[in-house]
């Protein structure tokens, strides 16, 4: 019986061995050299969209990450953490500003909707219409010092009677 004849391939693995660690890198190394700056410039070119991902990812690990861990301190901190003050960024209108922390002196509307703050501003509206004036002034008050969403302050002035002082 052969030596290659036990092995499916037909090389024993000392060869295996040299080939992967001394011919195949000296290869490269001579291929490389031949065309320094291809080789390079396609280092370079790989390197840049490495870093490219790696900047890309690391900004949304940021993002998201400092949202996340804002939200966490304040579920800790606060007592009743639904009235955080900070909605999602798909229930405000883009020319609205950025939301201000909650104010200590305006009252959670959740005796009037439990949940209010887990509320997107199309679950809100639909609730409105079960509410008098003093209590649509209520949510409006809450809803343009806290969260300042439009949809819900617009369906407010809509239901609300005219002289009622809720506008």
């Amino acid at each position: 019986m052969s030596d290659t004849g036990d092995k499916p391939d037909g090389r024993n693995p000392v060869d295996k061995l040299i080939d992967a660690l001394i011919f195949a890198p000296l290869e490269g190394l001579l291929e490389a050299a031949s065309d320094i700056e291809g080789a390079a410039a396609k280092g370079r070119k790989r390197l840049e969209l490495q870093l490219s991902n790696a900047r890309v990812l690391g900004k949304m690990a940021v993002t998201f990450g400092g949202r996340e861990i804002e939200r966490r301190a304040r579920d800790l901190l606060t007592p009743d953490a639904s009235s955080d003050g900070v909605g999602p960024i798909d229930e405000r209108d883009p020319e609205d500003p950025e939301p201000e922390p909650a104010h200590p002196d305006v009252n959670p509307v959740d005796h009037l909707i439990p949940g209010y703050d887990d509320l997107s501003a199309s679950q809100v509206v639909r609730l409105l219409g079960s509410f008098d004036d003093h209590e649509l002034a209520e949510l409006a008050c809450y809803e343009r010092a806290v969260r300042k969403r439009r949809t819900i302050l617009n369906r407010i002035d809509q239901l609300s009677t005219p002289g009622d002082g809720s506008s």
